[in-house]
């Protein structure tokens, strides 16, 4: 992905994503097709758009920041099916779940220091009027 962001825009590398995603998963229909009541289409849709209009938003981000930058805010997915699981099913994870969590979240937060300690800026991408190549800066006090 990170060599189309250059050549490709955001939808075109949705598009092939999703396509790819498509085929791989018609080859288990045979196996194991169930067809959807009428009441499971509304969910199906609003499932398929806002999936849709996540992988758009989350490929533009790649295209705009380094993958660094972008990353983190992707394994906040975890925080959000914690609680998800947590309040409305009453899920509590299991103790090696909890420690893949920990583990991903202490690389995520090691990476960020040691990318501000050494002086890493990344690059971000503005879009539109701004065509010159921004420095995205942490705040230091």
């Amino acid at each position: 992905m990170r060599k189309m962001r250059d050549t490709e825009t955001s939808m075109a590398i949705v598009f092939y994503f999703s396509l790819s995603g498509t085929l791989v998963s018609a080859a288990t229909l045979p196996f194991s097709a169930v067809w959807p009541s009428v009441t499971d289409l509304p969910i199906l849709v609003a499932i398929g758009v806002l999936g849709g209009a996540a992988q758009i938003l989350l490929t533009k981000a790649y295209q705009m920041a380094p993958a660094s930058v972008v990353a983190p805010f992707e394994y906040a997915t975890f925080v959000f099916a914690f609680l998800l699981g947590l309040l409305v099913w009453r899920e509590m994870p299991v103790p090696i779940e909890l420690a893949g969590i920990a583990v991903v979240i202490a690389s995520n937060l090691f990476i960020a220091m040691y990318e501000q300690l050494a002086g890493m800026s990344p690059k971000l991408r503005l879009p539109g009027k701004w065509h010159h190549t921004a420095t995205v800066r942490a705040k230091t006090d």
